[in-house]
Order: C-alpha cells, then sequence, then structure tokens
C-alpha cells in the first residue's frame, strides 16, 4: 500500500519521501486537495511496515480485515486508473 501510496503522490507530480507512514503519505494527498477519506483504514497497516520491519514483532491491535482488505482494493483500483 505505502508504494501505491508514493505512485499516487506521483501522478500528483509532488515530491515522494522516504517514510513508511501511510497516514502521512495520506495527509500529503489530502493536503494536494486530493479526496482520500475512503484508504483512511489503510492507516491500520503502517504498524505491519514500520513497526515489525524495525523490530521485534511488538503488539499490535486487531485489525477490521474486511475494512482494510476493501480500502486496499480500492486504493489499488484508483492508482491503477490514475496511471491511465
Amino acid at each position: 500500500m505505502e508504494k501505491s501510496l508514493k505512485a499516487w503522490l506521483a501522478t500528483r507530480r509532488l515530491p515522494v519521501p522516504l517514510i513508511h507512514d501511510l497516514d502521512r503519505l495520506l495527509n500529503l494527498l489530502e493536503a494536494d486537495g486530493e479526496e482520500v477519506a475512503a484508504f483512511r483504514p489503510l492507516f491500520a497497516l503502517t504498524a505491519f511496515g514500520v513497526e515489525w520491519r524495525y523490530s521485534a514483532f511488538p503488539e499490535y491491535e486487531a485489525l477490521d480485515r474486511d475494512q482494510v482488505l476493501a480500502a486496499c482494493r480500492a486504493l489499488l483500483l484508483h492508482v491503477q486508473n490514475l496511471a491511465r
């Protein structure tokens, strides 16, 4: 999802920061006028991309898998459409 958000930033010709925080990436898109509300559930995945990558499996909150999967699919479709 991180790469999809970064691809979306690139389609807007915005700088692509070297961060893994999905909420910060969404905030950058929102600040540029993009509608990101449907993708906010992706914020829950930040722990998997950041904390698990850089530490020894800390405690994490349970995901609403259906909501997160729907947001993932929607984001991928949105970015694919932007790239066309």
